[in-house]
This record gives C-alpha cells, sequence and structure tokens, in this order.
C-alpha cells in the first residue's frame, strides 16, 4: 500500500506550517501541545486538501482490557460517509409514554374536565 504524496507532504509539515495551512482553509486550529492534537490537525489538514483520503480507524480489543501494557488493536476501513455504527432502533417499553404522548394525554384531560363541569352544570 502506497502513501498518497498528500499524506506524506503533511506529514513532513512544522506545527506552525500545519496551523497556517489550517488558516488558510478558514479553520481556526487550537495550540499544538501534544502528540494527539497534531495527529487530528494534520488529518483534518488533509480532509481539506484531499477530501477522497480516508484513515484507518482502530478499534480496542475488549478482550484484554485487564492487561493494560498489551492493547491489541484491530483496524477496520470506513468509507467518508459512512456512520461509525449503525443506529440502535429504539424500543417502545409496554407500559410507559413517550413524552408527546403523555402531554396529549395531561392536554385533553385539561380540556375535558372543564367542558364536563359545564355539561353537568348548565344541562
Amino acid at each position: 500500500m502506497s502513501v498518497s504524496p498528500v499524506v506524506s507532504e503533511v506529514s513532513s509539515l512544522s506545527d506552525d506550517e500545519i496551523r497556517s495551512k489550517l488558516k488558510e482553509f478558514g479553520y481556526n486550529p487550537p495550540p499544538i501541545q501534544d502528540d494527539i492534537t497534531r495527529k487530528i490537525l494534520r488529518k483534518k489538514l488533509i480532509r481539506f486538501i484531499d477530501p477522497s483520503i480516508t484513515f484507518e480507524e482502530k478499534v480496542w480489543n475488549d478482550e484484554d482490557s485487564n492487561d493494560d501494557e498489551t492493547k491489541v488493536t484491530s483496524t477496520r476501513l470506513r468509507r467518508r460517509n459512512e456512520s461509525p455504527r449503525s443506529p440502535v432502533p429504539v424500543e417502545n417499553h409496554p407500559g410507559r409514554q413517550s413524552g408527546l404522548t403523555r402531554l396529549i394525554a395531561i392536554l385533553s384531560v385539561v380540556t375535558l374536565i372543564p367542558l364536563l363541569l359545564y355539561v353537568w352544570y348548565f344541562v
């Protein structure tokens, strides 16, 4: 797998050069104080320069969560427009009302009581 020329170019930039190039794209970057910020800003700059470039997402393996020194990672490619996780369906629990259903029920009772009192008193 070959490295894109854009990735090579951005990887060789200094922190000040990364920040100035991001400003050229209209992004106001934070100060680069550690490797994590530097890596994030490099990825952001690469995406500004060439939006078609995608990155591998590292996923921690939960089986080895007790051993901090031997974290195992697996990588998976993700498309640019793909959401990180599939949406989880919301289940309706029997006996529970959603906020809108509860509001409609309360408003129905509030408007029904005066009507019943009016009918009972005047009819």
